[in-house]
């Protein structure tokens, strides 16, 4: 059965319209140059509603349904939460604009905030490209599969374990993910704890409460 909010998690009117003017400027250049349509355009903001309310409603329903629990949202970083660009002289991480807000409202509900991504090297990242993160993230949750070796007859066990329609759905991220939140299940961390895992990848469909963003959700600049 569907999960339906008792709450409305919609953004409020004050971050829509900041999400409309972040848009606006970051494709100023495709706007003007006409590759970017209006229905383009709305889509992104749509996305990013979408994607603010839909972390939202997961972790109301796993705080609903776990009121004993410590509940861990567990966010990707590179196309859930940043957009890497190449400047001038190096890359830059840009934030999307509803992340803020949604990170502070989480801080609000007392739900604890980390990582789960294939980037390496995360405490020296919050001091200076994910500098914008830094307050919101916990230190005990940031996990990285970097060096996390997936194995072929691994993979295909986990591939075979799928419903029949996502077994060719899934790619080698989802993989990694996947060997580590069953490692991590059974480790003393995972006790009295509820682990939400959000990401562009599929996977979190598989586990209670994970939030696995569609195309429009995803943040791509």
């Amino acid at each position: 059965m569907e999960h339906i909010s008792t709450t409305d998690n919609t953004p409020p009117y004050e971050l829509v319209l900041d999400i409309k003017d972040f848009y606006t400027t970051a494709l100023k250049e495709e706007i003007e140059e006409g590759f970017l349509s209006e229905e383009d355009f709305n889509l992104k903001s749509e996305g990013e509603v979408s994607f603010y309310k839909k972390v939202l409603d997961s972790v109301e329903k796993a705080t609903q349904e776990n009121q004993h629990k410590k509940i861990i949202v567990l966010f990707d970083i590179d196309e859930t939460l940043v957009s890497v660009q190449r400047g001038r002289d190096s890359l830059v991480n840009i934030l999307r604009p509803s992340a803020t807000a949604l990170l502070s409202k989480l801080k609000e509900k007392k739900v604890t905030i980390g990582f789960l991504t294939s980037r390496a090297e995360l405490e020296e990242q919050l001091g200076n490209e994910l500098k914008e993160l830094n307050t919101f993230i916990d230190r005990e949750y940031l996990f990285s599969t970097r060096k996390l070796d997936v194995y072929q007859d691994e993979e295909l066990k986990m591939k075979n374990s799928l419903p029949d329609e996502m077994k060719n759905t899934f790619v080698s991220g989802d993989y990694n993910k996947m060997k580590f939140l069953n490692q991590l299940h059974d480790t003393e961390l995972f006790k009295d704890r509820i682990f939400i895992p959000v990401d562009d990848f599929k996977y979190p469909v598989l586990y209670p409460y994970g939030v696995a963003l569609h195309d429009k959700e995803k943040f791509f600049i």
